[in-house]
């Protein structure tokens, strides 16, 4: 059969990795890590009005565009 070392191998690899032991059980967490600070708030809504606000006008916009071009005919 054709490639069968590699097949071999493989398989050989895959049952070394199904016995090995897992790695993330031994990391931890921290429980407090999700704590947002005193100005977080105030940024990330600043931040969302930042992104949101230029996207709806393009939006809006082209709308409009589309709108007046119609209107014209």
């Amino acid at each position: 059969m054709f490639f069968q070392k590699r097949i071999d191998r493989a398989m050989k690899l895959s049952e070394e990795r199904k016995n090995r032991e897992p790695v993330c059980d031994k990391l931890t967490v921290d429980e407090n890590s999700n704590q947002t600070e005193k100005g977080d708030l105030p940024a990330m809504i600043i931040s969302a009005l930042l992104v949101f606000i230029p996207a709806a006008l393009a939006v809006l916009l082209i709308m409009a565009a589309i709108s007046v071009l119609l209107l014209r005919i």
